[in-house]
């Protein structure tokens, strides 16, 4: 069986061979003997004739769930962040598109009551963070509104010479 290990920055692949009792690391075959000592966190590693002690915490969730997403391993008097995950489902992540998460509708409001002078989008036009949208006019003075985010225009609730009030909704953004 192939895995992947994180270990602390750095990624290894590991294929486990017979039956456990050899590894492939770095294209390079090793002996290698495991017994649980204690509790199931302390271990004893023969790996090609040489001893090591090991101790084993699980990293749970930091969610506060009960998932275990890593472990801390202590060798040597050195601490390591380790990660395993089989070589399939590693591949599979890196292939993965991850979904994006539903993004709220934006509302565009009014900063000012003033005359809609002009209307630089229509709806369904994708938009981009600072594109003017319209120009307001309020006090013999031409503001321009523009996007906040990028997204797309879903409803446009003002024309070209309507008077607005303060804070009146003049577009939703997706």
């Amino acid at each position: 069986m192939k895995y992947i290990a994180m270990v602390d920055d750095s990624e290894f692949a590991i294929d486990v061979l017979d039956d456990g009792r050899r590894i492939e690391l770095g294209g390079q075959e090793h002996d290698l003997e495991v017994k649980d000592v204690g509790s199931h966190r302390l271990f004893s590693l023969l790996l090609d004739h040489r001893s090591y002690e090991i101790l084993i915490e699980p990293i749970t969730d930091p969610d506060g769930g009960s998932r275990i997403t890593g472990y801390w391993v202590l060798v040597e008097d050195k601490v390591y962040s380790v990660a395993i995950e089989s070589l399939e489902h590693h591949l599979l992540s890196q292939v993965a598109v991850p979904l994006a998460p539903p993004r709220e509708e934006v509302v565009v409001r009014a900063p000012m009551p003033g005359l809609v002078v002009s209307l630089a989008v229509t709806v369904g036009e994708h938009i981009t963070t600072g594109q003017v949208l319209l120009v307001l006019e309020s006090m013999k003075m031409e503001n321009e509104v523009c996007a906040p985010c990028d997204g797309v225009v879903r409803a446009v609730h003002i024309v070209a010479g309507e008077l607005v009030a303060g804070q009146k909704v003049l577009l939703r953004i997706d």
